[in-house]
């Protein structure tokens, strides 16, 4: 099957020319450490600007807002990461021997 074929009646394939061609994983979930980095400091500025309401942050020109809660969750997400791209932290946190 080709994808033409998946499209809707009446449109045409032309408004795929200018699409990507072969993204994957990779290039979808691309982020420099610099980013990352910026994204950290972004989150714990912002936690500590407002300890007890929602959180709001931007970063390249897009702004997002956050509970509490979520922002925390966020903030350990992107710490992890940052972490393992700099290599100071294991990709397994535990092995279990037991079976």
């Amino acid at each position: 099957m080709r994808i033409i074929d998946l499209l809707p009646p009446g449109v045409t394939g032309k408004i795929w020319a200018n699409m990507a061609q072969n993204i994957n994983f990779t290039d979808a979930t691309a982020a420099t450490s610099t980013n990352v980095k910026a994204i950290i400091d972004a989150l714990e500025i912002g936690l500590a600007e407002n300890p007890a309401g929602p959180v709001s942050i931007s970063i390249d020109g897009v702004s997002t807002t956050y509970n509490r809660p979520a922002a925390i969750q966020e903030l350990e997400y992107w710490r992890k990461r940052y972490a393992l791209e700099q290599g100071t932290r294991s990709r397994a946190s535990r092995i279990k021997l037991n079976g």
